[in-house]
């Protein structure tokens, strides 16, 4: 654990220090130019926030009018008048970016599933030295119990908010709804990028999203 601890931590310092790639700024040029439906990563560094997509998954799919970048107004007598492009609002993005595997910014309880920020109350400087964090919010609640004479209860552990293979993934039932049905309907290529596709899961949305595409006579390019 005191390994894991430190070189996560020491990760973390690395990843701080990292630029996108021009394969992140493609990304943003599709978001861009309204060609974007969603990016989905396995990576856990976040340089996909760097270059200005959003990952908050609480933002949800987003609305489809962020797909029609021009609009074409007429006048009364129904003769076409101007064409113009709105101001793209960033509330009807949504998630622009879904990390499959979480990110090195916050620390998640094993036990409550409360998140933590990693670089208050010196948990970075803690976890570099090996040092297992406990759970503030479960330390609160074990504390009040016992204070009005009850069973103190279970104190969790703070660890990377990552997933790790063969763990539960806290965040699956909100990406799901990250993938409406409505949505597809509007694709027609898929872009399969930098994974071996050897992770279960992210094998298996993929097939999922190639059969979408190839029911609408689209491509998916590996």
């Amino acid at each position: 654990t005191p390994v894991f601890y430190s070189g996560i931590t020491k990760m973390r310092h690395d990843v701080k220090r990292a630029s996108p790639t021009r394969t992140h700024r493609f990304i943003l040029s599709l978001r861009d130019a309204g060609k974007l439906v969603r990016d989905y990563t396995q990576n856990i560094d976040c340089l996909e926030e760097k270059v200005g997509l959003s990952t908050d998954l609480r933002k949800g799919p987003g609305s489809l009018s962020r797909f029609c970048r021009k609009y074409q107004s007429r006048d009364v007598r129904g003769h076409h008048r101007v064409d113009y492009e709105p101001r793209l609002q960033e509330t009807n993005r949504g998630i622009e970016c879904v990390l499959l595997h979480g990110s090195l910014r916050r620390l998640r309880c094993s036990n409550c599933f409360i998140t933590c920020c990693w670089d208050e109350c010196g948990r970075e400087a803690k976890t570099l030295a090996g040092q297992e964090l406990p759970c503030p919010g479960c330390a609160e609640i074990s504390e009040a119990r016992t204070a009005a004479g009850k069973r103190a209860t279970a104190i969790g552990k703070l660890r990377p908010d990552i997933v790790l293979y063969s763990k539960q993934d806290p965040w699956a039932g909100s990406i799901s709804v990250t993938t409406p049905l409505h949505l597809f309907q509007r694709l027609d290529i898929l872009l399969i990028t930098g994974t071996s596709l050897a992770t279960h899961r992210v094998k298996h949305l993929v097939k999922d999203f190639a059969k979408i595409i190839h029911k609408q006579a689209g491509k998916a390019v590996l």
